[in-house]
């Protein structure tokens, strides 16, 4: 049987970073500490040290893909056939332990796994519902002690990077993004090129199918291009699909109907302290970060390394009597299908 272990790229808060030994056998664990900030790395090494969990200490830039490169070398470096990658903020389930080790069980595992349907924890906006003040109404932290401890925000599920019709018809034709002024009218255009892109090569109903599993094969495959500051995993999913339309290696696609994989948004993370620049800078920044993803569509484009076949399924089988727990979040059975 391969061996895989599942690596946390953990960056600053500590609740997250301890909730991965709540899911994750110990000796299953790797902890990648990427932070600018000392006061973590000290604590966190401290912790992982008292809890004999493997641990790194890496350099940080503040990007997401400097911080996936050093998972990559660390991953490289090991003796372990498979890696299933964690953004620190983020959880795998019970569930997830199971299916993933079930994936490296299979007499040939793929190269590469990315998930279709995934599940996402979103912020609420507190107590909005019961108070009608303006103040607590925009803020979703309200009543939170800890922004750190996502156990203390209100949350709500929900299928995270999946659209409605309605959506990809604007985001398609050019209507989504309002344009009232210059900046506006760039960034429509931009939208526009990018939503025909993933619509075309990722998926009709999802703007973004996450990679969770690495085979060694995969990652000698290239870094995470650290000149994007959103969409760096996007465009190395699209470099995975051409190596695998060209025989270089194996994707798969997995249906996460019951979550394996969780992406919480409760605490921010590098993603999100881009969109809160956006917010500070209005439609510029957005603009920024959607163009340089957006022109690196066009280069693959041009290099005819986008490609609109549709990848395999990975199906795996449950033993009879078996129950996916997925820490509370979806119940068995499901009664809501999720079409394609």
């Amino acid at each position: 049987m391969s061996s895989v272990k599942f690596y946390a790229l953990c960056c600053k808060s500590m609740p997250a970073t301890k909730r991965h030994a709540n899911y994750i056998p110990k000796n299953d664990l790797v902890i990648i500490l990427n932070s600018e900030n000392p006061e973590y790395i000290s604590e966190a090494s401290a912790w992982c040290a008292q809890e004999s969990i493997e641990y790194y200490v890496t350099e940080s830039d503040g990007t997401a893909s400097t911080g996936k490169n050093c998972f990559l070398d660390i991953f490289k470096n090991s003796s372990n056939d498979y890696a299933v990658l964690i953004d620190g903020d983020d959880f795998i389930t019970p569930h997830g332990v199971w299916t993933y080790k079930q994936i490296a069980a299979l007499e040939t595992p793929p190269d590469v796994v990315a998930l279709k349907n995934q599940y996402g924890i979103f912020r609420e906006r507190g107590y909005s519902h019961n108070l009608t003040h303006e103040a607590v109404m925009s803020d979703p932290f309200f009543a939170v002690q800890d922004r750190l401890n996502s156990d203390t925000i209100l949350g709500v599920g929900a299928r995270c990077f999946r659209m409605t019709k309605s959506w990809w018809t604007t985001a398609l034709n050019g209507t989504n993004i309002p344009k009232t002024t210059s900046t506006e009218v760039a960034l429509s255009a931009v939208h526009e090129r990018w939503a025909q892109h993933v619509y075309k090569y990722i998926d009709t109903w999802e703007t973004h199918l996450r990679i969770t599993w690495f085979s060694k094969k995969a990652a000698n495959r290239g870094y995470f291009d650290n000149t994007l500051l959103v969409g760096e995993d996007t465009f190395k999913y699209l470099e995975f699909k051409d190596d695998h339309v060209n025989g270089r290696l194996s994707l798969v696609h997995y249906d996460d109907g019951y979550p394996t994989y969780v992406y919480d948004t409760r605490i921010d993370g590098v993603v999100q302290a881009v969109l809160d620049d956006d917010e500070e800078q209005g439609a510029l920044g957005w603009l920024n970060w959607l163009t340089a993803l957006t022109n690196k569509y066009d280069e693959l484009e041009s290099e005819n390394r986008m490609h609109e076949v549709e990848m395999p399924l990975l199906e795996i089988s449950w033993p009879e009597g078996y129950r996916p727990d997925t820490a509370g979040l979806v119940n068995y059975p499901r009664t809501l299908y999720i079409a394609y």
